[in-house]
């Protein structure tokens, strides 16, 4: 428009005296209109350049904490204003460190970016994938519950391990998964959820995706009571426990939840040390008849320095003897049948419901 401008005034007769410059000085005034719009129009163009890569993780692409929180920030008030649900999955790479070690960075790099590349292409349209730290993806997952959270952390778990079987460090991953509104109603809190169902997958043994719960938050916030995590009987339990909670929509979490509470109030009565009652309520959520089970048999199918073993079949008929005695507790009499063979042990229960 300047240009145009400035012909038509090339073309016209030279005026004098005032109008003359008042010719000019709207020219000018044009012509500076025109290059401050273009300007700013460049200006916007950089900071919304600046506004993505302040929410962009150069390395793989994907969003990073800060464009993560934002979008949670805004799924969640979209779920509240609806009364719908959505979830989170917290996903942390095994033993990543090794890869960095043996390979170099290079390689490590090169891992992130297969990782987010197979997050990115396997997820639902709606989801979203960021990078938050280190090794460490996110995934919001919108109208999603925790079962059918839990039921995409497997899939893509699966689809990772797959992915780095061949390579000199097979990783593997992790996945926590929380959901909004049944485990919390905050992204804080929900956050929180999260990691401390990671921090059960990476106790529980790692590869594996676990769905946040009480007994995990429990359990988390008790590490900082004096609970030694690296106790190896401590992490054994935990690994079981961790499995378990991967089935506690099968309609038996409350059931555990009840046992493991009465667990912990028989411990505290008889004033045992916070941290073994701990340990107890974790093992009554596993239900200890059924530990109890397996230890009787494991000892008397081992060989002890005072005795040797008494063998498979021997040992099932103590079992069956033994079946609603003290040793082995009541619930045994309800058992339907059960079967022992060399290294396994599959106890069939008759279930019957527990009064809430």
């Amino acid at each position: 428009m300047g240009a145009v401008y400035a012909a038509l005034l090339a073309m016209a007769p030279l005026a004098s005296g005032t109008a003359a410059w008042w010719v000019v000085g709207m020219g000018a005034l044009v012509v500076a209109a025109v290059l401050i719009g273009t300007m700013r129009r460049r200006t916007d163009v950089l900071i919304e350049q600046l506004y993505d890569a302040a929410r962009t993780d150069p390395l793989t692409g994907l969003l990073n904490r800060r464009g993560f929180r934002e979008l949670l920030d805004l799924e969640l008030e979209r779920a509240r204003r609806g009364e719908g649900c959505a979830a989170v999955l917290i996903g942390d790479i095994d033993h990543f460190k090794e890869v960095n070690d043996r390979g170099g960075h290079h390689v490590g790099d090169a891992a992130l970016q297969r990782t987010a590349r197979i997050l990115d292409e396997d997820k639902r349209q709606l989801d979203v994938v960021a990078r938050v730290g280190g090794e460490e993806f996110t995934m919001i997952l919108p109208d999603t519950d925790a079962p059918g959270a839990l039921a995409i952390a497997e899939r893509l778990r699966c689809l990772f391990q797959r992915e780095f079987a061949a390579d000199t460090v097979p990783l593997t991953i992790c996945f926590g998964v929380a959901a909004y509104p049944a485990d919390a109603e905050t992204v804080g809190a929900l956050l929180r959820a999260g990691d401390a169902a990671l921090y059960g997958a990476k106790a529980g043994g790692r590869n594996r995706s676990v769905v946040h719960s009480s007994e995990l938050h429990e359990m988390v916030a008790r590490d900082g009571a004096g609970i030694d995590l690296e106790g190896e009987r401590y992490v054994a339990v935990v690994r079981d426990l961790a499995e378990a909670l991967d089935l506690r929509f099968s309609g038996s979490a409350r059931h555990s939840e009840t046992v493991g509470r009465y667990a912990e109030m028989m411990a505290e009565e008889l004033r045992l040390p916070e941290e073994r009652v701990a340990r107890i309520r974790l093992a009554g959520i596993l239900e200890a008849r059924i530990l109890a089970v397996a230890d009787a048999y494991e000892a008397m199918t081992s060989d002890r320095s005072y005795r040797s073993s008494i063998g498979h079949e021997a040992a099932c008929a103590e079992l069956q003897r033994f079946a609603g005695s003290q040793v082995l507790g009541r619930e045994s009499e309800r058992a339907g049948t059960l079967a022992l063979r060399p290294g396994a042990l599959v106890a069939e229960h008759a279930r019957t419901p527990v009064a809430s």
